[in-house]
């Protein structure tokens, strides 16, 4: 959802399509009741409305998040009896235990990204590349990554699945850079050492569960609801 919602942002930056303000919305909201770490991205799409400087969608954001604000909240009220009370909850317990699970540096997730592009396949002198004309329409993206990135370095306790929802808008970034040394060499050393890297692992994480140890146990308690201790 957090891509499908960049896809949005991206057609209302490049086209100046409303309906994609709509989807960017509407689809991070729906993101953000799967993982709440994932409604910050809201700010990337007020940024690029905030960019583009145009009454009309100043309110059209308005009304569409609040409306996603009142549906995504009626249906925690619906679950749990209390309006975004799985929100105001689970804020609540990062606030004050997220820490104790373990405190890394805030250039984590940095090291993190650098490493899944596979260095030093993407890293040279990028002579004749344009990167404002490269990136100019990958604007969101760009936000979208940003804002989220930025936001998880804050917290203390980090976890590298924690960077699973924005993955796909990352490989999407590379995009510019892995054409630049195709074209200049389509049997470069650098990209099938990216390729290949992604080739072998790819399928592993995507086809993962993160921390399946703990969701199976769940999953066997909701089975076995005899057990209390």
């Amino acid at each position: 959802f957090i891509m499908l919602s960049c896809w949005g942002a991206y057609r209302y930056w490049n086209y100046n399509i409303s309906n994609g303000l709509i989807v960017a919305v509407i689809s991070v909201a729906i993101a953000a009741m799967f993982r709440f770490q994932s409604g910050i991205c809201f700010f990337s799409i007020l940024i690029l409305v905030a960019l583009k400087n145009r009454v009309k969608d100043y309110w059209l954001l308005i009304g569409i998040s609040l409306l996603a604000f009142l549906v995504s909240g009626g249906i925690d009220s619906w679950l749990i009896g209390t309006f975004h009370g799985s929100l105001v909850t689970y804020v609540k317990y990062n606030l004050n235990y997220s820490s104790t699970f373990g405190v890394t540096p805030f250039y984590t997730f940095i090291f993190l990204l650098v490493g899944l592009s596979f260095p030093p396949s993407l890293i040279g002198r990028y002579r004749g590349f344009s990167w404002r004309s490269e990136y100019r329409v990958h604007v969101p993206a760009v936000l979208f990554l940003g804002v989220f990135l930025f936001s998880h370095s804050l917290v203390p306790h980090k976890e590298e699945r924690f960077m699973i929802p924005v993955l796909p808008i990352y490989l999407v970034l590379l995009v510019p850079l892995l054409r630049f040394w195709s074209e200049k060499n389509s049997r470069s050393w650098r990209l099938k050492l990216f390729w290949g890297g992604n080739l072998i692992l790819l399928p592993l994480t995507s086809f993962n569960i993160p921390q399946n140890n703990t969701i199976s146990l769940v999953r066997f308690l909701s089975q076995h609801t005899h057990v209390r201790n």
